[in-house]
């Protein structure tokens, strides 16, 4: 939606965890809107919750960007969900993570697919 219309929106500035309640886990979408527009590339809420409202229903597991995912995860494991030094960071986080998948998992997988799809459209690369 944001490369469509243009609007270059600073995402990596925004810092998703400064929309996150640390105690309920709860992203403020309100407060995450308003900040976009601050920025002055959205021209203002209003254009903002038309595009949002006009974008078609999807899986939010196929859109989500991993490393804000891992950020949040990170902000629950250190408070919701269990009580993780706060001095792990991200990078230690998505390292734990990316042990997790065995091969079979990874290779019957979307990542997978997705890998292999790549590695035939580029060839003679090989990931997997």
């Amino acid at each position: 939606m944001a490369q469509r219309r243009a609007w270059e929106i600073p995402f990596h500035k925004l810092g998703l965890e400064r929309f996150l309640n640390r105690d309920t886990w709860l992203v403020s979408r309100d407060d995450f809107h308003d900040a976009a527009v601050r920025t002055g590339t959205v021209p203002s809420i209003d254009d903002l919750h038309a595009e949002l409202d006009a974008l078609p229903d999807a899986d939010p597991w196929s859109i989500c960007q991993g490393h804000d995912l891992v950020s949040i995860l990170r902000i629950g494991l250190t408070r919701v969900l269990g009580s993780l030094k706060s001095s792990k960071g991200v990078d230690d986080i998505a390292a734990v993570l990316r042990t997790s998948f065995d091969d079979q998992q990874l290779h019957g997988g979307h990542l997978g697919a997705a890998i292999r799809g790549w590695e035939q459209a580029n060839k003679p690369y090989l990931v997997l």
